[in-house]
């Protein structure tokens, strides 16, 4: 799980072939939008929003399968505190 802060940190991990699951895993805003990207590599938006609920539960995942801390008491209020969470694991 990785938070991007601009556009040269997502091209730098779209240019590595084997940084991305196709079936696993997701670029998603912190609007919770999902996007993907067209043959030419250009991004564009789904109809998919993702509710804080939804990725919450995407990230007591991750912190499980790394052992970090107990799950059941990753909250946050809103989509910013997660995305904010989840730059806090990368420093670790």
């Amino acid at each position: 799980m990785l938070r991007l802060d601009n556009v040269a940190a997502l091209q730098s991990l779209l240019a590595d072939t084997h940084a991305m699951l196709p079936d696993a895993d997701y670029i998603i805003d912190s609007l919770g939008i999902e996007w993907l990207f067209n043959n030419d590599g250009v991004p564009y938006p789904t109809t998919r929003r993702w509710s804080l609920p939804q990725l919450i539960a995407r990230v007591q995942q991750h912190f499980f399968a790394q052992a970090q801390s107990c799950v059941s008491k990753i909250q946050a209020a809103d989509l910013q505190a997660l995305i904010l969470m989840i730059s806090s694991d990368e420093e670790l």
